[in-house]
């Protein structure tokens, strides 16, 4: 997302089909769908601050066990909120995702997705499928322990 001038970008992945979505990310077997599991805290890596933790405000992705469906919990101010997306497509490093009953429309009018783009196991940021190539958040998730 370009923001202060500046796009963050990362390498795109090659496509493969859903269950055979596992590639490398350094040493050892990743997947993309299964890495999302979990807790997360969204940060901002350019303010240089540590956030507020986990305790505060976190994201937990649960993936459905045929893989087709995540549901998402997000925690803030002491209120949960949840949304449930569909699993669109895997690739090495990614998973793009739809927002049950999202409304938001693309400039052509399609539907708005999203990427949930690894730059680890435990590190992703978020590209709307329609943003230009290599194009993330400047915000990342960072899994929770």
């Amino acid at each position: 997302m370009r923001k202060g001038g500046r796009l963050h970008s990362l390498a795109l992945g090659a496509a493969i089909p859903v269950w055979a979505s596992f590639a490398t990310l350094g040493e050892t077997t990743f997947n993309p769908l299964h890495a999302l599991s979990g807790r997360w805290e969204a940060q901002d890596p350019r303010i240089g601050r540590k956030s507020a933790g986990c305790q505060a405000q976190w994201y937990e992705y649960r993936i459905s066990a045929d893989g087709r469906h995540v549901e998402l919990s997000l925690h803030r101010d002491g209120k949960t909120r949840r949304e449930r997306y569909q699993v669109l497509h895997v690739l090495n490093d990614r998973v793009l995702l739809f927002i049950e009953g999202e409304r938001r429309l693309t400039e052509y009018g399609g539907p708005v997705t999203w990427w949930a783009v690894f730059d680890g196991h435990n590190r992703f940021r978020l590209r709307r499928d329609d943003w230009p190539r290599n194009t993330v958040t400047a915000i990342e998730w960072r899994r929770c322990w």
